[in-house]
């Protein structure tokens, strides 16, 4: 009997992340640095007001969208930073927020 065997290498599916400005209060910022130093996903809160702001996160599409449709509505959202999107920021040699 011959048997096939078909080795498969998997690579991450490649995610692009885009800049957004929010504004994070001082908790927001050490609670990011915290998750990021810890490689632990992390949700954080943003209120209506801080929907728009100066401090600079990297965002997938979809998050971006989640904030907008917040923005229109007038209401909070939840974004989560994934273990993931910390770790490929990283890997990049970026950062996950600045302040602009």
């Amino acid at each position: 009997m011959i048997s096939k065997i078909i080795y498969c290498n998997y690579t991450e599916p490649m995610t692009e992340y885009n800049s957004y400005n929010v504004s994070l209060s001082e908790n927001q910022k050490a609670k990011l640095a915290k998750a990021l130093m810890n490689r632990l996903a992390i949700t954080i809160r943003l209120s209506n007001n801080e929907l728009t702001g100066s401090d600079q996160l990297f965002l997938t599409k979809t998050q971006i969208k989640k904030i907008q449709k917040a923005k229109t509505l007038g209401k909070d959202v939840d974004i989560k930073i994934s273990k993931t999107q910390l770790r490929h920021v990283v890997r990049k040699g970026g950062s996950l927020f600045t302040t602009s």
